[in-house]
């Protein structure tokens, strides 16, 4: 299980990549390469986000599936990451995104941070789908 905490978009195009804050409950498991360097894992997550640029607050849940390198101390991976998400003020909306990302970390002792690149769509009910881009940063707690 891990805790982590992101902040993005650091840069970012497109309709859902407003300024945001979020912090989110997770856990990961291998699905292949569990005892190598290399392999693909599944993550799983629910947490709070708050909008920073338009005040508002959401709940998020994210499942993603990501392969790559994945040390003791840094990670390097690729995969496919549906982040969804309700926000729960004035507009109510529901925002499915599903983003093509690439992310990088160090372990800095008991903490992990780094920065995540996403590119994909984002599906709003009532709007058409809007294609956007970003680069955020991460700060991951965790018990690995």
């Amino acid at each position: 299980m891990s805790i982590a905490a992101d902040l993005g978009p650091v840069v970012g195009v497109g309709y859902r990549h407003r300024a945001w804050l979020g912090v989110a409950v997770g856990h990961g498991a291998p699905l292949v390469g569990a005892e190598r360097v290399w392999g693909v894992d599944a993550t799983v997550a629910g947490g709070l986000t708050l909008l920073l640029a338009t005040p508002g607050a959401g709940l998020t849940g994210t499942a993603a599936v990501r392969a790559g390198l994945r040390g003791d101390d840094a990670l390097l991976t690729a995969g496919v990451v549906v982040p969804v998400a309700v926000r729960l003020d004035w507009p109510v909306a529901l925002v499915v995104p599903v983003d093509l990302e690439t992310t990088a970390g160090l372990r800095l002792g008991g903490v992990w941070v780094g920065a995540r690149g996403s590119l994909g769509g984002a599906f709003v009910p009532g709007q058409p789908p809007s294609l956007g881009s970003q680069l955020s940063a991460w700060v991951r707690l965790t018990e690995r």
